[in-house]
């Protein structure tokens, strides 16, 4: 029974990850970590128990952007904890963040600027059932440009860490992929001037299910400029935002969808901000 349970413990941080490492694996000694894969991408189900977890990995880091994306998956409806931490060889630690909630799913983003390279320890705290899976990607300058291999869904990138180029028209459309309640988010690589960004975002569905769209303006280092989102059974609904864009850059433009899978949803941007080719 116990082989049972383990195994079914798997399959589902295959299904919801890919390729990923059991538990037991994983290094929980801050005194001898475990080597950062060379994939950059670290993937488990939680331990069993549901009890507080840190896993500790070494990683040679040169001068540079480091990119993280943490996301968990299943258990509708149970707690789960997921958190980050970047630690230098004194052992102070350079920046850290976390995601916690009752949802299906969830991920976020932030990179980190490496000012010395050298040995830094990567700390990775969890708490929840042992049903669900969490994921750490890890990507940019940092560990050479290595990112981990992200599936596309629609043609549209579910990585922070390798987004995918804003379409020159500034239009993303597409259908809410299957599975209601499950939040699915997509990145987006966005050369932005200073300036205003104009956007409008709406879902159009059957009537019969709640459905949702967010637009969350990210800096290149994963922190919000800001947000908003609209939610509602109607059949179409829609919202618009302008947003101040002080500085020009890379941004990353995050789409958020949540609903039907017969919903189809649709985000345009425009303004001075955008940059065309």
């Amino acid at each position: 029974m116990r082989f049972n349970r383990l195994f079914a413990v798997a399959l589902i941080a295959n299904i919801a990850f890919g390729s990923f490492a059991s538990a037991d694996d994983l290094s929980t000694s801050a005194v001898k970590p475990g080597q950062l894969p060379a994939s950059g991408s670290i993937a488990a189900a939680y331990p069993a128990g549901g009890v507080e977890t840190r896993y500790y990995f070494n990683a040679d880091l040169k001068p540079g952007v480091l990119s993280t994306q943490i996301s968990y998956s299943g258990a509708p409806d149970a707690s789960k904890f997921l958190e980050f931490a970047l630690v230098s060889s004194s052992g102070r630690e350079v920046g850290s963040y976390y995601i916690k909630s009752f949802g299906e799913n969830l991920d976020a983003t932030r990179a980190f600027k490496i000012d010395n390279g050298g040995n830094y320890v990567i700390r990775v705290g969890v708490k929840g059932p042992e049903t669900a899976s969490f994921k750490v990607d890890l990507g940019g300058a940092s560990l050479g440009d290595k990112a981990a291999a992200q599936p596309a869904v629609a043609g549209f990138s579910k990585s922070f860490i390798a987004p995918s180029p804003l379409p020159a028209d500034g239009v993303i459309a597409g259908q809410i992929p299957t599975g209601r309640g499950t939040l699915t988010s997509y990145y987006f690589a966005a050369p932005l001037a200073a300036g205003k960004l104009i956007s409008q975002i709406g879902v159009t569905g059957s009537g019969s299910t709640s459905n949702m769209i967010e637009l969350k303006l990210l800096r290149g280092d994963g922190t919000d400029v800001d947000s908003y989102y609209t939610k509602s059974f109607e059949k179409h609904h829609e919202a618009t935002k302008a947003f101040s864009v002080d500085n020009s850059g890379g941004y990353i433009v995050k789409l958020t969808v949540q609903g039907a899978e017969t919903t189809s949803f649709k985000a345009e941007l425009g303004g001075n901000a955008v940059v065309r080719k």
